[in-house]
């Protein structure tokens, strides 16, 4: 009999780690090791949910800039992001191969068609734009993104 093998994820746009977790928990197939999340109060949930997950409470646009700088060795210290709970710089490694699995579950009020106040406009509907370069750069093996109606009209 084979062994089962338990990939490890990267949760992006992590919330409280409803998605992942669930993700994880239902699949028996995944460890979710790092989450990012900008959002203080859903950081301090998901630590609580998933305690031994690494969660960066920090802005997705800075962890993709940090993430691909560093491993080129092209940062400095003004590249290092800023936690949004304490304001204080986290210096963090993640590399190709240190996960084979992205999910993100990503802000998806900007696209929802349930959404009245729907605009094109919104910062948060471009949020896909350093997800891409992320992947692109990690090279996971599974990518599993939120199905959101409306969001390829967006």
């Amino acid at each position: 009999m084979r062994q089962k093998t338990t990939l490890r994820a990267l949760d992006v746009f992590g919330g409280c780690g409803a998605f992942g977790l669930a993700l994880a928990e239902g699949s028996l197939s995944f460890d979710i090791t790092h989450a990012i999340e900008i959002a203080p109060s859903a950081v301090q949930t998901y630590k609580l949910n998933s305690p031994e997950t690494t969660v960066l409470n920090i802005c997705d646009n800075d962890a993709v800039r940090y993430i691909i700088k560093k491993n080129l060795n092209k940062n400095n210290p003004d590249d290092t992001p800023i936690t949004k709970a304490t304001g204080k710089p986290v210096e963090f490694s993640l590399w190709p191969g240190d996960t084979e699995v992205l999910i993100a579950g990503f802000p998806c009020q900007p696209h929802s068609t349930q959404n009245i106040y729907q605009n094109a406009n919104n910062i948060k509907t471009n949020l896909i734009l350093p997800l891409l370069s992320l992947i692109d750069h990690l090279r996971q093996r599974i990518i599993i993104l939120e199905n959101v109606a409306g969001f390829l009209s967006c």
